[in-house]
């Protein structure tokens, strides 16, 4: 028989379990491997006597990732700890971590990441910048760090647009100049034969500087510049030239547009070669696409893990954890609708007895066949049936008077009997046999949800007591 939270105590999970891990693993691994983001994941390392998280210990870590602490994945899988990394220069950021663990609530934040190897005493080595994002998943959390490179990026284009300025201003750039009436190109720069490769002298008037712009942008170039141009209207154009050789070239199209007689005469302007800018802003949005990815994927996969640590190994039931969990729900949401809570505890009668005679494999078979009867009474979506501990099961019926919590008991009894389960040494019936306690009451903010657990853990006992395989319920104490 297989007891027990899998993330806690998991010695011998079951193959469809054991499965679903390797493939979430698989999956994991592929994800840390092909991202360019530096990702881990960590364990809650917990005081043995008070249960306080003392550490993370990493299970799982990225080439990036490993590169920020200075070592191998290899080496760092199993073995390394962020406490001893972490507290010398940033033990809030510890601390923060901790509570990720312990809420479940995601930390978004930027960092100063130290950089090279651990050191216990602050070494001077200087900090990169990165985006972390924190996550929990099960009794630890996946860490994402990656260097903040838009800024970067953003500064570096702001510098450019600053030196393109300069060169606007100090006539560098590449000068043109149009005759409006004759649509006559009257200047060009020499620059731009070793920038498109056309000649100098082939540039010879507006219908030429149209055909070699790239196909895609032409007709909104055409369009748009005429359109301004006729205006008497300033503007500037970002749009791709074709070059003689091929080669697709990113420019900047700076025009002054001088009028007479409120008739426009001239355009003056200057092309700058963008190109830079433009593939940096490509594998900007590259960059954060990946990254966006990553962090789907992963958080699929956290939600794939928090799922699985809420279902027991064995019967694929609710585990302790999640009936927990779901009981405070209900509670609350039924408090305020002021609804009835109806939950039942079921026991197997003498179960360790049947566990001792027939042996482990067909304790747990027993159990499984429990647990596929209370799924089949209880099946509302409301509903909830959980594996309370070892051979006792709870189940939650929100909404439910206690007729109603009532019928479900003697349904389950009347199904479980048609199984004829053996259990020939049981001194209550020569078949498996269920013991239920029946509690039900209107949820109260003032109450605790345990209060509806303690009254149907006492008439469980009380079924017990009056000789098992009983449906027993206990009223709500004066």
């Amino acid at each position: 028989m297989n007891q027990g939270d899998p993330l806690v105590n998991p010695p011998h999970p079951p193959a469809a379990t054991s499965v679903l891990l390797l493939r979430l693993r698989s999956l994991l691994t592929q994800i840390l491997n092909g991202s360019q983001a530096a990702i881990a994941a960590f364990r809650a390392v917990r005081h043995p006597e008070t249960g306080v998280i003392t550490d993370l210990r990493c299970l799982v870590i990225n080439a990036p990732a490993a590169q920020l602490f200075g070592q191998s994945p290899a080496a760092l899988a199993g073995t390394f700890c962020l406490g001893s990394f972490l507290t010398p220069t940033a033990p809030a950021l510890l601390a923060a971590l901790i509570q990720v663990v312990e809420s479940g609530v995601p930390l978004r934040q930027t960092v100063a990441w130290p950089s090279g190897q651990p050191d216990p005493t602050p070494s001077g080595q200087p900090a990169i910048t990165h985006h972390l994002t924190a996550m929990k998943w099960g009794e630890g959390l996946t860490l994402i760090l990656h260097p903040l490179v838009e800024p970067t990026l953003i500064a570096k284009l702001t510098q450019r647009e600053a030196e393109l300025q300069t060169l606007l201003d100090c006539t560098q750039a590449i000068p043109w100049q149009v005759d409006w009436p004759t649509q006559r190109l009257t200047v060009i720069g020499s620059q731009i034969e070793p920038l498109l490769g056309f000649p100098q002298a082939s540039w010879t008037d507006v219908a030429t500087w149209l055909s070699r712009v790239y196909v895609d942008d032409r007709a909104w170039v055409e369009s748009y510049s005429l359109s301004q141009a006729a205006a008497g209207r300033d503007y500037t154009l970002e749009y791709r030239f074709l070059s003689q050789q091929g080669a697709i070239v990113w420019v900047r199209h700076t025009v002054k547009v001088v009028r007479q007689n409120d008739q426009t005469q001239t355009l003056i302007g200057f092309i700058f070669d963008i190109s830079d800018r433009k593939l940096e802003q490509a594998e900007l949005a590259q960059a954060q696409l990946a990254t966006e990815q990553a962090n789907a994927a992963l958080h699929q996969i956290t939600q794939q893990l928090q799922d699985l640590a809420h279902v027991d190994d064995l019967t694929h039931l609710a585990n302790r954890r999640r009936f927990d969990d779901h009981l405070q729900r209900e509670w609350q949401r039924l408090a305020r609708e002021h609804q009835p809570l109806s939950l039942l505890l079921c026991e197997i009668d003498h179960f360790q007895a049947y566990n001792e005679a027939y042996g482990p494999q067909a304790g747990d078979n027993s159990l499984l066949q429990v647990a596929q009867v209370l799924t089949t009474v209880a099946r509302r979506p409301s509903d909830l049936v959980a594996r309370y501990r070892d051979e006792t099961f709870a189940i939650l019926l929100p909404a439910t008077q206690q007729e109603g919590a009532l019928y479900v008991a003697a349904r389950i009894q009347e199904k479980l009997t048609s199984l004829q389960i053996i259990h020939s040494i049981s001194p209550t019936r020569p078949y498996l046999t269920l013991s239920i306690g029946v509690a039900q009451l209107i949820p109260a903010p003032e109450r605790s949800p345990q209060t509806l657990v303690s009254i149907a853990d006492a008439a469980l006992g009380r079924a017990k007591r009056e000789g098992r395989n009983a449906i027993v319920y206990e009223p709500i104490p004066e």
